[in-house]
């Protein structure tokens, strides 16, 4: 199926709460039904969200992590870790 990257609503207001290259953030996505909402936290106990994405999914789907510069002349690197992964029913 499709696949859709999750942003905040543009343009931004002002600086964002966290640049994308802040280190030692913390994100959550949480899927209810079609709804996705993706939160951040640098503390991981108070949580803020920074989108929220609707979109007809079927009831099992893979999840993935991925990374870009948006610029094809400029690589970029990303180190992802303490990944959990939680199914609530």
């Amino acid at each position: 199926g499709p696949c859709t990257g999750i942003y905040p609503p543009q343009p931004l207001r002002g600086q964002p709460d966290f640049p994308a290259s802040f280190p030692n953030v913390w994100l959550k996505l949480i899927r209810s039904g079609d709804t996705i909402t993706g939160q951040y936290s640098q503390d991981r106990v108070s949580w803020k969200t920074f989108s929220v994405h609707q979109q007809h999914m079927p009831k099992t789907a893979q999840v993935g992590l991925a990374v870009t510069s948006h610029n094809a002349k400029q690589t970029v690197k990303a180190v992802f870790s303490q990944l959990s992964f939680n199914q609530q029913t």
